[in-house]
């Protein structure tokens, strides 16, 4: 169900002060869910979901997407696997880093460090990742783009 149909669900078909606060009401989410956008780290996806990816600069949005995402078992363990593409029509040089949660979305491990990934325009890259902790449940892949020394 689209938001126009919550919308039209919630207010009835009356004009009265009750429609009127509605439509207020939820002017003033959008608003303060398109302020929530302009933050330093986007995340993409739904906050209960286990992947999720976060684009740790507001410079360039969208530049890679995540996709087929799988989880598996070694052990006690859970390993991930997922696909990471670029979006744009240039060479990106970017470092990622896996950061593994609980269910509840509680970090169990700060020791990842970051990688370096390299992407030609439209390449898909699948990288893999086992928590360290069997308390893991899913995991942020963060992305920023690589800086130069000489920017």
């Amino acid at each position: 169900m689209g938001l126009v149909e919550m919308i039209k669900l919630l207010t009835p078909q009356k004009p009265c002060f009750l429609a009127g606060t509605i439509r207020l009401v939820i002017s003033l989410l959008l608003v303060s869910l398109l302020a929530a956008c302009a933050t330093q780290n986007e995340v993409y996806n739904k906050p209960q979901s286990r992947a999720q990816l976060v684009l740790a600069s507001t410079k360039n949005l969208n530049i890679v997407a995540m996709d087929n995402v799988r989880f598996g078992n070694v052990g006690s363990f859970v390993r991930a696997e997922v696909d990471v593409r670029n979006r744009t029509r240039k060479n990106l040089s970017l470092q990622y880093k896996v950061e593994w949660r609980t269910e509840a979305g509680f970090s169990v491990s700060d020791m990842s460090s970051w990688h370096q990934l390299n992407l030609a325009p439209d390449e898909v890259r699948s990288l893999q990742s086992v928590a360290k902790v069997p308390e893991a449940w899913g995991f942020q892949l963060v992305v920023k783009e690589m800086v130069s020394e000489f920017e």
